[in-house]
């Protein structure tokens, strides 16, 4: 895909694969795809050439890493939902790689804003349904930290230094 296509339809994707999962290992599942994404912005910062947007880019995987982190500790993953993440998790990773590999760095980059948006969005969504205090407080810290790299990608593409 060129520049010109438009940002990759992330969010159906994981729409479409995620509901199949029981509720319970929803966010375990997200945690995962959260590492994958700290993954993709590592590797976009050992292509940059511009070392303040490597900086950023590496900042923003460790965020994802964080999010990772403070799920699974939070909601750790269904022993009987095992076969089906493995399942889910496998056929997203395919999807989204052929959806990123023919992608410009602007489509790219603006793909992940809005997954980083949405994630943000469904971690509010689940801090509200939250059983205890310390999920709340986890779920909202998470979608904190989906914002600031949203926007960080965002000020990448304004400034187009890549």
């Amino acid at each position: 895909m060129s520049d010109a296509t438009g940002p990759i339809d992330i969010v159906s994707v994981l729409r479409e694969e995620i509901a199949g999962l029981p509720g319970n290992a929803r966010p375990y599942c997200l945690a995962q795809l959260e590492r994958r994404a700290g993954e993709r912005y590592r590797e976009w910062a050992d292509r940059s050439v511009d070392t303040a947007l490597s900086a950023g880019l590496r900042v923003c995987a460790m965020r994802e890493e964080c999010i990772a982190e403070m799920i699974e500790t939070a909601f750790p993953a269904p022993a009987e939902a095992s076969e089906a993440l493995d399942a889910t998790l496998a056929r997203i990773a395919e999807r989204l790689a052929d959806r990123f590999s023919g992608a410009g760095t602007t489509e790219s980059f603006a793909s992940q804003a809005a997954a980083e948006r949405v994630g943000a969005e469904t971690w509010k969504q689940f801090a509200k349904l939250a059983g205890t205090s310390e999920q709340r407080w986890t779920l909202e810290v998470c979608s904190k930290l989906e914002t600031e790299s949203a926007e960080f990608l965002d000020a990448a593409i304004a400034r187009s230094n890549f």
